[in-house]
């Protein structure tokens, strides 16, 4: 995996600056693995979409704006959240 594979064009409104007062109407996305239905929801309903036996892993990172250089060039980029083992 390389870190260029995480790049992309994202413009500049649709990117939060600050959390929602209501943290449960964050957007969710649903992909079904099986169809390749993608519905869009509300975290609210997560409940809704898993089974007995998913496992359901909780991204707690903050996000922060990141410069990178790269061959003499700026560009802004999100760089990819590292990983940490929760017990």
């Amino acid at each position: 995996m390389k870190t260029s594979d995480f790049y992309y064009d994202l413009p500049e409104e649709l990117i939060a600056q600050d959390p929602l007062a209501d943290r449960s109407s964050s957007r969710l996305m649903h992909l079904d693995a099986v169809t390749g239905k993608i519905t869009h929801d509300t975290f609210k309903n997560v409940i809704n979409y898993l089974e007995p036996g998913d496992t359901l892993v909780i991204n707690d990172t903050k996000v922060i704006p990141a410069l990178r250089r790269e061959s003499g060039n700026t560009r802004q980029s999100r760089d990819p959240p590292t990983c940490q083992k929760i017990c």
